[in-house]
């Protein structure tokens, strides 16, 4: 689960330098202190709230083989949706959940599982 964690938040500050890793890291592990965001099979959310971003934002990972997530289930997760906003925008952050969540619940689901690339993600996202 860490070096998932880890992995997406440093894509993400690549992309974004403007934003502090440590502190996204750290918006990140006190959700995941208070409940686990392994939230279906195979699927994990992290998310937290980080005031410097000034929308939802967020970033995918997919792991075919899965990873140790210490989901309820005890199953590896194979889609990890890592989200952030700021402290204030509470509906568009749980607007962009119900959309993630109508996803998960989709055929598109296992296309996302499937995607080997990150234009293939991008396809599946867009299409959805």
């Amino acid at each position: 689960m860490a070096g998932a964690i880890r992995e997406l938040v440093q894509h993400i500050a690549t992309v974004h330098p403007e934003y502090d890793r440590d502190g996204m890291l750290d918006a990140i592990y006190a959700q995941e202190k208070r409940m686990n965001t392994g939230i279906m099979p195979g699927i994990a959310v992290p998310h937290g709230r980080y005031a410097p971003v000034s929308r939802v934002m967020g970033a995918v990972g997919i792991s075919p083989a899965g990873i140790p997530y210490g989901a309820p289930d005890g199953k590896p997760v194979h889609i990890v949706f890592m989200l952030f906003t700021d402290n204030v925008s509470h509906g568009e952050h749980l607007s962009v959940f119900r959309q993630l969540l109508l996803l998960l619940k989709s055929p598109y689901a296992l296309r996302l599982r499937e995607a080997r690339t990150p234009q293939e993600v991008y396809n599946v996202l867009a299409r959805y």
